[in-house]
């Protein structure tokens, strides 16, 4: 019986056909066979839980922002461009552009900051490109001057850190959107990332 070398990350079996421990828990070889203790297959990874709360953040920015994209019919608010959905590469050329940064988080979901926009408008040229200016016009079209009121409201508020119930209950209700209004059914790969987080 003897006990095998580490990894920097874990157990490292590199001629055996066993899989390596992804804890980096110590292994005993007896024989073929390989014992670990159990708490390697029950233990979550300390920073699991960090990974986790990620995905389901990143799920429920895309459900949100593929929303917007069919809420603004694939059209770009700042050039008017008009993007088919169903080309190939079609989410890369209509984003979802945020008016005031995304790292406001307070707006960060608000239907009122976000709209299709191109991959030319949303890019860091924008400014130079006499973008947001026109993207500017368009929300005073859309929801009058006191907009600007309400973002700047926003902006000095607090930073919002959301819970994931928050993120579960954002997820579902544009899921719901796409599907009544559009006919969209779609989140079906980030579903089990929202189910994870609720057994949590």
């Amino acid at each position: 019986m003897t006990t095998k070398r580490l990894c920097k990350d874990c157990l490292h079996l590199s001629q055996s056909k066993y899989q390596p421990c992804k804890l980096g828990l110590p292994a005993v070889i007896e024989g073929r066979d390989v014992i670990r203790p159990n708490i390697c297959k029950t233990k979550p990874h300390k920073n699991q839980k960090k990974i986790d709360y990620k995905k389901l953040f990143d799920a429920t920015a895309d459900m949100f922002q593929t929303y917007v994209r069919y809420r603004d019919k694939w059209t770009c608010v700042s050039c008017g461009k008009v993007i088919d959905p169903a080309i190939s590469g079609a989410r890369w050329e209509m984003q979802a552009g945020h008016y005031i940064s995304r790292q406001i988080t307070n707006l960060i979901f608000d239907e009122k900051n976000c709209h299709a926009q191109c991959q030319g408008c949303n890019s860091e040229s924008r400014l130079l490109a006499m973008n947001l200016p026109m993207y500017s016009s368009k929300l005073v079209t859309l929801y009058g001057l006191e907009v600007f009121t309400y973002f700047d409201e926003q902006y000095r508020a607090p930073i919002h850190n959301y819970s994931e119930q928050e993120l579960k209950e954002i997820y579902n209700l544009y899921r719901c959107k796409l599907a009544s209004q559009f006919g969209i059914s779609y989140g079906k790969d980030f579903d089990c990332i929202v189910g994870k987080m609720e057994q949590l």
